[in-house]
């Protein structure tokens, strides 16, 4: 198969998982329980999430990068171009996020 054409579904892919993870509640509210889970919604004095996790799990794009990386170690698992799939995966969603996110 194109490895473009595998690079920009891993992105489509990405750009999901990370809505899907981030803003979605999920079947029987497992994402917004998991988002609970890790302080997500546990503002700090400035309105923004106050643990570490929290901060991750309530921001697309940074879920979008580890998503990317997982995806680019199926694609290319132990290859020199996981970096670079890596990245252009992650610049896939990224750019999809600035584009359609909500």
């Amino acid at each position: 198969m194109n490895e473009f054409f595998l690079l920009a579904i891993a992105a489509f892919a990405c750009f999901r998982g990370g809505e899907l993870i981030v803003k979605d509640d999920g079947p029987f509210d497992c994402f917004l329980k998991f988002r609970m889970a890790v302080g997500a919604h546990t503002l700090g004095p400035d309105n923004r999430p106050a643990s570490v996790l929290g901060k991750l799990f309530s921001c697309p794009y940074c879920v979008g990068v580890w998503l990317a990386l997982a995806c680019a170690v199926v694609l290319a698992p132990l290859d020199w171009h996981l970096v670079l799939y890596w990245l252009a995966i992650a610049g896939g969603q990224a750019f999809l996020q600035t584009i359609g996110g909500r």
